[in-house]
């Protein structure tokens, strides 16, 4: 079936693919023509609020229409529109930083039973921000919003926490019974953990070559951690033929997409070990970031 074009598409469902994919994945003209649709529709509704204050606070990085959005978007009664403000005090985005006054609207949320608002409060004990920092008490947030609310990054942080043992005794296959949850849900940052797994054996038996296939999985969608476990089993042979070019177009890929292991591995291990004959102040250059 042909990719209809969003010219074609109906304003619920242009609605339904900005709230999905995010506003500022879009060239500058159509960006336009979506910006004003919804600053159109946030004049009475929540919800297109809440996508207009999204894309200002964290695609434009326009923190005085975030927040101005944010702030309308309570007013026609979108509770996650409190959710952001709270972040943007979290992070100290348009505001001066102040914990209290985000932890104090998380819990606000959290009473209320909003999944924004539970998760961000969960954040905050698992991390210690603002609060005492409790993984037990967070443990029991996510596990919540996991079971009872089926939220897909809740799924993936109780992976996180049966694998390490945060707040809970380590359970491996309880690990990656929750990490299978959230790839289902469309949460690729999962594949890499999985792929973790399954390369040392925490768990369950070594299986390098199902390791390379969960990072496989991950790089084909864009995750950058993947991206850099990949290049890292192609340098070192692990469940893979050794290909140090396909290493280094894996991390310089990785290292465009935001992982911070990327270059240091690029510089300082393989053009170590291989002996570029570049030398090193050209061999560092040749990764450095614009």
């Amino acid at each position: 079936m042909e990719k209809r074009k969003d010219e074609d598409l109906t304003p619920e469902e242009l609605e339904f693919k900005f709230h999905k994919e995010g506003l500022w994945d879009t060239e500058e003209e159509e960006l336009k023509k979506h910006i004003a649709f919804f600053e159109e529709k946030a004049k009475k509704d929540g919800k297109a609020c809440f996508t207009l204050a999204t894309y200002y606070l964290f695609g434009a990085q326009d923190y005085k229409n975030g927040l101005f959005y944010a702030n309308q978007g309570t007013n026609n009664g979108n509770d996650d529109c409190y959710g952001l403000i709270a972040k943007c005090y979290e992070k100290g985005l348009g505001v001066r930083q102040d914990m209290k006054k985000a932890v104090y609207i998380y819990e606000l949320l959290a009473g209320e039973n909003n999944i924004f608002g539970t998760y961000a409060l969960a954040d905050c004990y698992f991390f210690g921000k603002g609060v005492k920092k409790d993984q037990q008490k967070a443990f029991d947030l996510f596990a919540d919003l996991a079971t009872n609310k089926d939220y897909t990054k809740a799924k993936y942080k109780l992976g996180i926490m049966y694998e390490k043992g945060f707040g809970t005794k380590k359970d491996y296959k309880k690990a990656m019974y929750w990490y299978e949850k959230s790839i289902k849900d469309g949460f690729q940052k999962a594949y890499c953990n999985l792929g973790g797994i399954y390369l040392n054996g925490t768990g369950t038996a070594v299986d390098k070559e199902k390791a390379v296939e969960y990072f496989s999985l991950g790089a084909e969608n864009n995750d950058p951690r993947s991206l850099f476990m990949l290049a890292k089993c192609y340098y070192r042979g692990l469940g893979t033929q050794k290909n140090v070019n396909k290493a280094i177009n894996l991390l310089e890929e990785a290292d465009a997409k935001g992982d911070k292991y990327a270059r240091d591995y690029m510089i300082n291990v393989i053009g170590f070990e291989e002996k570029q004959s570049l030398d090193k102040k050209e061999w560092k250059n040749s990764f450095s970031r614009d």
